[in-house]
């Protein structure tokens, strides 16, 4: 028999989804969201598509490498974005490395809200996560 699966979850951020269907099964509540969560990231991700050159997007995910992407620091997605985006930029030259115009890019950044910055960053996330192939990354988008 197959051993049931229970993830762990942060008591904080549980209590608080918890409090959002105060009268429904936990269990529930928990596949209703994960469900909301696929969702979401579907729709997204068919959103970003063709927002982004190659070459931009090679910076973007790049950028991201190393980073500890927390939705809960109190920083909006897309400032999350643009602040990596500016410091790879100026610390590293990413623009240069990867070929790509920084403006152009600021100015793409700049039509997202911020439900899609989280799904890109979370994507680069997955991406460094999974030692994911960089081709198959650049063609999600």
């Amino acid at each position: 028999m197959a051993k049931e699966f229970r993830p762990h979850m942060d008591k904080e951020l549980f209590n608080t989804l918890i409090s959002l269907y105060p009268n429904q099964d936990r269990e529930l509540v928990l596949n209703r969201s994960v469900s909301a969560f696929l969702l979401l990231r579907r729709v997204s991700l068919k959103k970003l598509k063709g927002i982004f050159s190659k070459e931009e997007l090679t910076g973007i995910v790049a950028a991201q490498n190393g980073c500890f992407i927390d939705f809960n620091f109190g920083i909006s997605p897309k400032n999350m974005l643009k602040i990596s985006m500016e410091d790879s930029i100026n610390l590293e030259g990413n623009d240069a490395m990867y070929l790509y115009d920084a403006e152009m890019l600021f100015t793409k950044i700049e039509i997202l809200d911020d439900l899609l910055s989280m799904f890109l960053l979370e994507e680069c996330y997955r991406f460094w996560q999974n030692g994911g192939e960089l081709d198959d990354f650049l063609n999600e988008f």
